[in-house]
């Protein structure tokens, strides 16, 4: 029951359908509890889909909690699919926390983000965080050294041959550049 409540969470997930995956996956947390598994990673897995859908949904602060309790059920864990999810949470807890106007709690949270996906050996992840710590510069009238940041991502992504990651830098640079 417990695979497939996590499989039809992030199903609903990726439909964008919020209210469901929200039930869904709560459901999948609930059963987690009466469930042992060694592996901390599916847990925190469960809880990133969870984090993302409120922070769809505009629910900030379930967002901001689910994000510092996958960081507190991987603390310790050093295989890479933790470290990337660490990453992904220390991401998105960034992102959540400067529409929160938190902005040193958001760069501290984003610069954890881009060491992570640094240490998973994931450079083009870890130049798309940097170039979204430029943009929350930027937004908060630090231009040049958002460019300074943003650009130093962007040399890393320019040759990457992926297009989602290479759009978002695109923009947060373009947005940059435009100031």
């Amino acid at each position: 029951i417990l695979a497939y409540a996590r499989r039809a969470g992030r199903r609903a997930v990726g439909l964008g359908a919020n209210a469901e995956a929200t039930e869904a996956l709560s459901m999948a947390v609930a059963l987690e509890a009466r469930v042992q598994e060694a592996d901390p990673v599916p847990r925190a897995a469960t809880r990133l889909d969870l984090a993302v859908t409120a922070f769809s949904a505009g629910r900030l602060d379930d967002a901001v909690e689910q994000s510092r309790t996958i960081l507190d059920i991987l603390r310790d864990a050093e295989a890479e699919p933790a470290v990337r999810l660490r990453a992904q949470a220390s991401g998105l807890l960034g992102d959540t926390l400067f529409q929160q106007a938190d902005p040193d709690g958001a760069r501290a949270a984003m610069e954890r983000a881009a060491a992570l996906h640094d240490a998973a050996g994931l450079p083009y992840e870890a130049a798309r965080v940097r170039c979204s710590i430029g943009f929350m510069l930027r937004s908060l009238g630090a231009v040049n050294e958002g460019l300074r940041i943003a650009l130093e991502g962007w040399t890393i992504l320019r040759d990457a041959d992926d297009p989602a990651l290479v759009c978002r830098a695109g923009h947060d640079l373009g947005n940059i550049l435009r100031d």
